[in-house]
């Protein structure tokens, strides 16, 4: 299985999707409504999702990425913790238009412990072809 990097544009399920940044672990801002709770933290992944078809697609941060880490423990991003990223940073689920792209932040909570975190990019659900694209997030 080839890893890619983050800042590496990758192919699946109708989509180029490319990870701009992560912040291990994230704290989140003063005030936030949902923190992580000891023995957790948080990953956030910083992405642009650009459609690659003829047609408008969803990509779904739930549906779209899998991330696991070096002991295969499958983490699914959340949107609970969503107020708790800044304003405007959120990935919005929804339609994007062909050729278009949308950048945004998703929530992982992990082990504080884990560690070899590999990001799986499925894309939209109904459009996956070949092998899936894998990201390694590091730590």
């Amino acid at each position: 299985m080839a890893t890619n990097k983050i800042g590496d544009t990758v192919t699946q399920g109708g989509f180029h999707v490319k990870v701009n940044s992560v912040t291990m672990p994230y704290t989140p801002p003063a005030g936030a409504t949902y923190k992580p709770r000891d023995p957790m933290v948080w990953i956030v992944v910083d992405f642009t999702a650009t459609n690659a078809t003829d047609k408008p697609l969803v990509f779904s941060s739930i549906m779209g990425m899998e991330l696991y880490d070096s002991d295969k423990n499958k983490y699914l991003a959340s949107i609970v913790y969503e107020d708790s990223l800044p304003k405007g940073k959120v990935f919005p689920d929804t339609d994007i238009a062909p050729g278009k792209s949308a950048t945004g932040e998703v929530v992982f909570e992990v082990p504080k412990t884990s560690k070899g975190f590999l990001l799986f990019v499925e894309g939209a659900l109904f459009h996956k072809s070949g092998p899936i694209p894998v990201v390694g997030l590091g730590r």
